[in-house]
């Protein structure tokens, strides 16, 4: 029976593990699979395989990282992308460098600056369809800086 239960619990938390990692903000802008799958397969061939079936998953906080929030703040850079991002509603510069002109080459295309362009107001609704952005208020206290 154990010959088929371990083999069966492996499967079935290798692909919530993976699941779980492809979905979580650190590793979201990355194309990572193969480094999740072999950490993964790491994690459950370990020593500790029994541990982690025993163990309490740690409950997701709502509250998104102060970074995130704080994006909104920091200097606008000259050299960088002058297309604004969405950030989780915080909204905040993009980090690309400048491909062509002001724009990244993902925002050098006009119809995928969605979120408008940093040096000026917020958009309150997406170009594309209409929709209000719902943006989180949090006072835009950027200023242009010019190295």
């Amino acid at each position: 029976m154990n010959d088929f239960i371990i083999p069966y619990l492996k499967s079935t938390l290798k692909n919530k593990l993976i699941k779980n990692l492809k979905n979580d903000e650190d590793f979201k802008d990355l194309n990572i699979d193969d480094l999740i799958e072999r950490r993964v397969n790491i994690i459950l061939n370990g020593d500790n395989f029994e541990d982690i079936l025993v163990s309490t998953p740690k409950k997701k906080s709502n509250n998104i990282k102060k970074d995130k929030a704080d994006k909104v703040n920091k200097p606008i850079n000259p050299d960088k992308c002058q297309c604004r991002v969405w950030n989780h509603g915080y909204g905040g510069q993009c980090s690309r460098n400048k491909f062509d002109g002001d724009f990244c080459k993902t925002h050098s295309i006009e119809t995928n600056r969605l979120c408008g362009i940093i040096t000026e107001p917020r958009p309150d609704k997406r170009p594309d369809n209409g929709i209000a952005h719902g943006w989180r208020d949090i006072k835009d206290k950027r200023e242009i800086i010019i190295v």
